[in-house]
């Protein structure tokens, strides 16, 4: 494939984590996802995820080839969560938001039935990965500008605990969803 032209969806540097992500059209207007992990371990565990949710039809974007730090996707085009959660009717944002945890629940499942959690290290069990998170509460408030409520930071921390593990999609968040 020759390419046409590439974008950047969402943002160009979303984070600093050195991870990038392309859209590509290729000249005869095929769309793909490119994507670049700067962990090489993590791109090898997002191939196997891809690869292993989807044979299952999964709804996750099919893996189209891999080499080392990068991965070509399938390009799945809809609006995103993220464009059309922000609306002024409740009945809509009630049902983005119920279809949004149901999708995670189903891929979970997933995960669950085809064993993923065994090729997944375990991420954030770390006592201070736990505390960040909590004190994350705090910058929402200051942002909010909403007062923070009493909170015990143990039992949150408690709550943070998976035992046993089990597989979570890293990158769910709703810039990520696409509306099916």
């Amino acid at each position: 494939y020759k390419v046409k032209n590439f974008s950047h969806p969402g943002h160009k540097n979303r984070d600093d984590s050195g991870n990038k992500v392309l859209l590509v059209t290729s000249e005869n207007e095929q769309k793909f996802i490119l994507t670049f992990r700067k962990n090489i371990e993590h791109a090898e565990l997002e191939a196997e995820a891809l690869k292993r949710i989807s044979k299952v039809k999964g709804p996750v974007p099919k893996l189209i080839n891999s080499s080392k730090n990068w991965l070509v996707q399938e390009y799945i085009a809809g609006d995103r969560l993220s464009s059309v959660i922000n609306t002024e009717n409740k009945d809509l944002c009630s049902d983005l938001i119920y279809r949004g945890i149901s999708s995670l629940i189903h891929l979970q499942e997933i995960a669950k039935n085809i064993h993923l959690f065994k090729s997944a290290k375990p991420v954030c069990i770390s006592k201070y990965w736990k505390e960040l998170e909590v004190n994350a509460l705090g910058s929402i408030s200051e942002l909010t500008q909403l007062s923070l409520p009493n909170i015990d930071r143990n039992k949150i921390i408690d709550v943070l605990t998976i035992n046993p593990y089990s597989f979570v999609k890293w990158d769910a968040r709703p810039g990520n969803a696409i509306l099916g």
